[in-house]
Parts: structure tokens; sequence; C-alpha cells
């Protein structure tokens, strides 16, 4: 979260907000989302592995509490479900 982000860089988290803000127009929460969501599609298309971990699988190993906040923020990036977007790269491997 951006208490424990700002305390490991030793800033404030007003200060990290504003920062992100301008560089990024995005919020701390966003900016944290699509930083996830790129890891994901880098590692699905990188490492066979990883796509045969189960989406709640890849969801905690993201960070994410559960499997349909990941999925919601997977498709609204990719367009695709996490699923059907490995389903996808297993076809192309």
């Amino acid at each position: 979260n951006a208490h424990n982000v700002a305390k490991r860089i030793k800033t404030n988290t007003t200060y990290l907000s504003k920062v992100i803000n301008s560089e990024f127009n995005k919020n701390f929460s966003t900016y944290v989302n699509d930083l996830r969501i790129n890891y994901a599609i880098v590692s699905l298309k990188q490492n066979a592995q990883f796509r045969n971990y189960t989406v709640n699988a890849i969801a905690k190993e993201l960070g994410y509490k559960s499997a349909d906040s990941f999925t919601k923020y997977f498709k609204k990036d990719t367009g695709l479900l996490p699923s059907f977007y490995i389903k996808k790269l297993n076809e192309v491997a």
C-alpha cells in the first residue's frame, strides 16, 4: 500500500501520491494495478510454467486478494479474460 511504499523510500504518502500523479497521470492504486497486470502479461509470455498456474494462483502471486479482482483488471487492460489470454498464448507456443 502507499503507506508502506512511502515509509520504505523515506517519504510521506502525500508526496508519493503527488509524484505518481504528476509523472504517470494516475493515482497510486491504478499505478500499482497497472504494474501488476504488466508483470502478469510479461510473465505469461515468457514463462510457460507460469501459464500452467491457475488464475487464482496467478492472482495471489501478484498480490491480489481475489481472482475476481485480478480478472477484472486484467480484462480492463487487455480486453481478454486471463484464462483466454493464456489459452491463446499456449496455441501460439
